[in-house]
């Protein structure tokens, strides 16, 4: 009898170990999940930052409740098994987004491809309204319709929805002269500043960070700059 109950007993420690290690593997998959889907149209992904960020704080969680365990030490097993998957769960997280870096620039690289493709209406309409406004620019793209659009148009990537246009005297100093520019933020999420914008002048050669800006074609002879801080 005693045999038996052991073998229950060793058969579940394997059992919650296993789970254990299954859960502070998982931001692998996760990760590379993320990576390669979420510069889609619809970003499907978009929950999983939100579950390794709440991963990496579940281990300050373990305080408290190992605190717990002291009126309640049924809990114990637990305890013992959420420090090493909390501490293996952070460790993975930060090797896995280390290792989908390059996969993130892949896929952002073919993202900026089809935001630019995809801005050509949004362009073409501003300039036909300026051409019926004395040169005028919109105040906002809202006043583009229904006259030049019938709705403003989509990026076609999830993660980057909206394109926003920016009059002269608001353009950042980083960019040259403009009368207006159209621009679509797409940082990595890392703090960095990385945009993607387009000048009707076509004038890139004449950002003061000039090195930094690489040419995105619109696929009609005009180019989008993307501006990587």
């Amino acid at each position: 009898m005693s045999t038996d109950l052991n073998s229950k007993r060793v058969r579940r420690s394997y059992q919650a170990w296993a789970i254990a290690l299954f859960i502070g593997l998982s931001p692998l998959p996760l990760s590379f999940l993320y990576a390669t889907y979420s510069y889609g149209e619809r970003n499907v992904v978009g929950i999983i930052p939100t579950i390794l960020l709440f991963g990496c704080f579940s281990f300050f969680l373990w305080i408290p409740f190992a605190i717990v365990t002291i009126f309640k030490p049924s809990l114990e097993r637990l305890a013992m098994l959420w420090l090493p998957t909390s501490l293996l769960f952070i460790v993975t997280t930060f090797f896995s987004f280390a290792f989908t870096i390059p996969i993130h620039l892949r896929e952002r690289d073919k993202a900026m491809h089809v935001i630019a493709k995809n801005g050509k209406p949004l362009v073409d309409a501003i300039e036909a309204y300026r051409l019926d406004h004395d040169g005028k620019v919109p105040l906002n793209l809202e006043h583009l319709l229904p006259t030049y659009l019938t709705s403003i148009p989509s990026t076609g990537v999830g993660c980057y929805k909206n394109y926003s246009l920016i009059h002269e005297n608001e353009i950042p100093s980083w960019y040259p002269k403009a009368e207006w520019i159209v621009e679509v933020s797409i940082s990595l999420g890392f703090g960095d500043g990385d945009t993607l914008y387009f000048l009707p002048a076509q004038n890139y050669d004449d950002t003061p960070m000039r090195e930094s800006v690489t040419l995105i074609p619109m696929g009609d002879g005009r180019d989008w700059g993307y501006f990587n801080e």
